[in-house]
This record gives structure tokens, sequence and C-alpha cells, in this order.
């Protein structure tokens, strides 16, 4: 295992060398990831590596509102529309950690950040869109996310994630 650490992306991390083979992840980090979370639209957090501000992974999290229609029943009873929820939009984590299993630590790491998020504002849902990538859809449905037919979006409840990583702290 990389030891790092988890921190919200600022301006004094090293985004630089971060490459993690999917053009659309690499561009968003490098050009729009700062000014999302200036404009409050979303926030971002990294894994740094050791005592340098390296960039070695990243997670991108959003509110969001699912359409109830779009989901199997189980997900909105009660709910008329619309499901209020978050959107984990990006993912990813630098090559250079790639074949060592930290993908999934990734994830868990951001499940955690939703179930904190959700234990303090709400929200019953995850989502996320998997670029059309049957690799990243079934990297994502090995974790318990639950597929849209007909669609590359995944979707959790955020109860199943709080169980699976245990609620935030008090």
């Amino acid at each position: 295992m990389t030891a790092h650490t988890l921190a919200e992306l600022t301006d004094r991390h090293d985004i630089s060398g971060f490459r993690c083979g999917e053009t659309s992840i690499d561009r968003y980090l490098a050009n729009e990831a700062l000014s999302a979370q200036a404009s409050g639209e979303a926030r971002t957090h990294v894994w740094l590596g050791g005592a340098e501000p390296r960039v070695l992974g990243y997670f991108t999290i959003m509110p969001t509102m699912v359409e109830a229609k779009d989901l199997p029943r189980a997900a909105w009873i009660g709910r008329d529309k619309q499901i209020p929820g978050y959107l984990i939009a990006k993912l990813g984590l630098d090559q250079s950690l790639r074949r060592k299993g930290l993908g999934t630590d990734l994830l868990v790491d951001a499940l955690t950040t939703v179930v904190r998020a959700a234990d303090a504002a709400g929200g019953r849902v995850i989502v996320v869109d998997t670029l059309q990538d049957n690799k990243v859809h079934d990297f994502y449905c090995a974790a318990d996310f639950l597929p849209i037919d007909g669609t590359y979006r995944v979707w959790m409840k955020v109860s199943t994630a709080r169980e699976a990583v245990g609620p935030g702290p008090a």
C-alpha cells in the first residue's frame, strides 16, 4: 500500500504530473476542478503522497437530484419526482498506483465523504456516470453499485454506503 493523506484540493497541490490514463479525468483536474470548487458547484478531494503536495488520486463530488422514474421503486418510495443525492462526478488514480488495488480504497474515501455529507445535509442516493466504459462500469458494480437499465449510470443508496463504510464522526 502507498501511504497517502486525503485533503480538499487547493492551488498549493501539485497536479502537474497527475495522469490516470483517461483524458477527461486528467483534463478536469488540470482545468476545471479548482474553479468548480470556488463556485460551490463541486468539491474535489485529493490523495497526497508523503510530505509532498503531489496528487496521486482524486474524486469530485457534487449534490444532484435524480429522477425517481430512473431508479427502481425501492429507491424512491415516498418521493414523487426527484430524489436528492450525490454524484461522484470524477474519480481518478494516478497510473503510478495502478494494479495495487488502490482504486477501491479511493472509492471508499469518496463514499465516506458522501456519507458524512448526507449525515450533515441529507440525501438518499449516490450516482456515478461511468464514461460509457464497461471496465469502469464493472468496477462500480463490483463495489455494490446497481446499474440503471439502458445507461452507463450506476447508483447506490446512501444507507448502503453507510453500512459499508460506517457512520461519519459524531
